[in-house]
């Protein structure tokens, strides 16, 4: 298999760019990256349990499988921090729903943050302390339209 690697920009929480590197083998994305956070996106035949076995379950891992694109919308279950979650993003708006999946201990939740001039930002909060991490929506939408 022939691999590629892009530049993506997206925009981030202070309404400037951010840049990933994005690997893309065969006919979609196999791994993205930037400063912080990697993100490894599974075919149809790979299983989530095989990556974590050679892949630490690191906190910046995040794990796209099950990937499903429909005219206005796109689902993906996701791994990241432990937690189970199904993302679903409605491409018109680029909003996302989040449902948490077998977790146990302190309450969770995802909700929107921020609303900038380029993207939304989301954040996993455990009671009311937020996770140090943020998904934003147009960029997610764009990997999960190329994965």
């Amino acid at each position: 298999m022939n691999f590629t690697v892009r530049k993506l920009k997206f925009g981030d929480e202070i309404a400037s760019e951010s840049e990933m590197a994005v690997l893309k083998g065969g006919s979609g994305i196999n791994i993205a990256v930037n400063k912080f956070d990697t993100y490894y996106f599974l075919g149809n035949h790979q299983c989530l349990n095989d990556y974590l076995k050679f892949f630490p379950d690191g906190f910046f891992n995040i794990y796209c499988h099950n990937i499903k694109k429909e005219e206005y919308a796109l689902e993906s279950d996701f791994f990241v921090f432990g937690i189970n979650t199904h993302f679903s993003i409605d491409l018109r708006d680029k909003e996302i729903n989040c449902q948490i999946h077998d977790y146990h201990g302190d309450h969770l939740s995802f909700r929107k943050t921020a609303s900038k001039e380029k993207t939304d930002i989301y954040r996993f909060f455990k009671d009311e302390r937020r996770i140090p991490f943020n998904f934003y929506s147009e960029m997610l939408a764009e990997l999960l339209l190329k994965a």
